[in-house]
């Protein structure tokens, strides 16, 4: 597949409601209050790609802050090319959920330097099999200026759009990025003020002190574990240690069912590295950082958690947790990031048990 694309650019646009959120007078029908509008503003953000000297695609993410009562955003897309652009393809992801596509409203645009806005880009559609139709395709398309339209929800709980775009040479797939695509996958991601943004999220085995796999678990900006030896080193000095077994949010150890002590280290244990002195531990004591546990008892399932979710979890404040197979637990890092912790596979064995774990953990709020 060639790749052509000269340059491309995305300028959002997010338009202020002109209507205030409030339910009709002549409404009749109950309805869930709207949660406060707190003012919108325009918002304007511009990238400029110069892709010319590329034989590949140009695929990039970009991100844009929305307020919830913005009412609507302008995706606009701005493209050069030296192959003629016959189809816009579309995704949407909401709060990191599964994508679907998006059909975008028609739209009025331009379809050469010279031209004004004077171009129809048809509306796309399930049956249509596409997001939005360049007017003469693939008779002579090879620079499109078109403003997509896309909603901004007026919800509290949400955190995140995520707009996978791509343009195709002919008729693409909307399961398959890669297919006649000249421009793309680029991402567009909205950010909600208000709430945090998203998570980092990944999966690990952690083995106890007695266990051949790491034990630590690091979160802060991807999920990784490390283990003690390649930790920390004997030439370290004291600080450090403290700063490199600081690095690791949770400890999986082993030890006394009641948690106090290393004891018989038979029983599986969540800790931060800030309790290893206190519970027996002689070596990596260093640490000062100590992350608090409590057990999820919500109804959703792990993988259905969305930042929002996450967010308005109570803050949890055991120093220590047992470790239970199939369970999923609520995690405060020492600098403030909440997360979740789902359990599987948790070994049986008397002592050197593991445990393999999936981890969300929000990000910084906007």
């Amino acid at each position: 597949m060639k790749r052509v694309l000269k340059y491309a650019s995305l300028l959002f646009v997010c338009t202020a409601m002109l209507v205030a959120c409030s339910k009709k007078d002549d409404d009749t029908t109950p309805t869930t209050t709207e949660p406060t509008c707190d003012g919108g503003s325009v918002k304007t953000k511009k990238v400029t790609i110069d892709n010319s000297t590329s034989t590949s695609t140009y695929a990039k993410a970009y991100s844009q802050s929305v307020n919830k009562c913005d009412g609507s955003a302008i995706i606009l897309l701005d493209v050069k090319a030296q192959k003629d652009l016959d189809k816009i393809y579309i995704t949407l992801s909401q709060d990191n959920g599964p994508s679907s596509p998006f059909y975008a409203p028609a739209a009025t645009g331009q379809e050469s330097l010279s031209d004004t806005y004077n171009k129809t880009f048809t509306a796309g559609s399930a049956s249509a099999g596409y997001s939005l139709d360049i007017p003469d395709g693939l008779a002579a398309s090879k620079y499109i200026v078109v403003p997509i339209t896309v909603p901004i929800r007026n919800s509290d709980a949400a955190t995140t759009d995520v707009y996978t775009i791509w343009i195709t040479n002919g008729s693409g797939d909307f399961t398959a990025t890669g297919k006649k695509t000249v421009i793309g996958p680029i991402t567009v991601t909205l950010n909600y003020k208000g709430a945090s943004t998203t998570y980092v999220s990944g999966s690990a085995t952690l083995g106890d002190q007695n266990s051949s796999s790491p034990s630590y678990l690091t979160t802060d900006g991807q999920i990784g574990t490390i283990s003690g030896t390649s930790l920390i080193e004997s030439s370290m000095t004291t600080e450090e240690k403290a700063v490199a077994l600081n690095s690791a949010d949770i400890n999986f150890v082993g030890l006394a069912s009641d948690g106090s002590t290393i004891g018989n280290g038979q029983t599986p244990y969540f800790i931060g590295v800030g309790l290893r002195s206190t519970v027996g531990f002689i070596a990596n004591i260093e640490g000062t950082d100590k992350t608090t546990f409590a057990t999820y008892t919500g109804s959703k399932s792990f993988s259905a958690l969305t930042a929002s979710d996450i967010s308005s979890l109570d803050a949890p404040t055991a120093e220590k947790i047992q470790v239970q197979n199939n369970a999923v637990y609520i995690f405060l890092t020492a600098d403030g990031r909440k997360g979740v912790v789902s359990t599987s596979s948790l070994s049986s064995a008397t002592t050197g048990k593991s445990v393999n774990v999936q981890v969300k953990v929000l990000t910084p709020t906007n």
